[in-house]
């Protein structure tokens, strides 16, 4: 199935007009010195430090939901492991209907302080998920507490659109999703011992920590001094007025 749903992706994406067409400027450019132009920007600019940073833990945090979710719902739920399912999609509508439905916070604030502040407001929230006490409670909490989550991932988009030069787009945007990516990947490594050491709902309130500990280590990185991103400032106002 997830096959034949990339190919159907795919598909889509060949659909593009002028995919094949060649760039303005040709750049002989190794593999290596596009991610280390990433890399670099990631670090040097404040705000899209302390937004990778906390995006990269917060996502540490969701992959022990990967082992989590389906022991809990046999232990704490008595339900099948295969309602982790659901709770995966309790977590998706709530994000989808939270980034749909809250955009005008996303205008009202600075993006950088929509995705910390979303993420200390997750992990808040996701710390009523292990009181549930039968699944259709845990769907509902799990739905509410995604709502604040769909803004802050929509501002990780903004903040790099923000305090990125449009040169170093594709550089940035892959260097951070390979580091969520991997971040994801390193929690859901890390589940199988956390969920049979501690517990699975301890491992629900350990995912709930972390995003708490992201949105405080966000705002340290974002405190700390910078180099200033390339036109942030006109590009801000711009999307402010937009």
């Amino acid at each position: 199935m997830e096959a034949a749903l990339a190919l159907g992706a795919l598909a889509l994406i060949v659909r593009i007009p002028n995919l094949d067409s060649p760039p303005e400027r040709a750049e002989e450019r190794t593999l290596w010195g596009i991610a280390a132009d990433g890399l670099r920007q990631l670090v040097l600019v404040p705000q899209l430090r302390g937004v990778t940073a906390a995006a990269a833990i917060g996502m540490t945090g969701l992959g022990l939901l990967t082992v989590a979710f389906p022991l809990f719902a046999v232990e704490h739920l008595g339900v099948e492991r295969s309602a982790s399912g659901y709770m995966w999609a309790a977590f998706a509508v709530g994000s989808t209907l939270g980034a749909l439905s809250l955009v005008r916070i996303q205008r009202r604030f600075p993006a950088e302080w929509i995705v910390v502040g979303g993420y200390a407001t997750f992990g808040l929230l996701m710390l009523s998920w292990p009181l549930a006490d039968s699944l259709p409670v845990f769907l509902v909490l799990v739905s509410l507490a995604s709502l604040v989550d769909g803004p802050a991932l929509a501002s990780q988009f903004a903040v790099r659109q923000q305090y990125v030069p449009p040169s170093l787009y594709g550089q940035v945007f892959t260097s951070a999703v390979g580091v969520k990516v991997g971040s994801f990947a390193l929690g859901a490594a890390l589940a199988g011992a956390v969920v049979t050491g501690l517990g699975s709902a301890e491992a629900l309130v350990m995912a709930a920590t972390l995003q708490i500990v992201a949105a405080v280590v966000g705002v340290t990185l974002m405190r700390l001094p910078g180099r200033p991103a390339e036109d942030a400032a006109a590009r801000r106002s711009a999307a402010r007025r937009a």
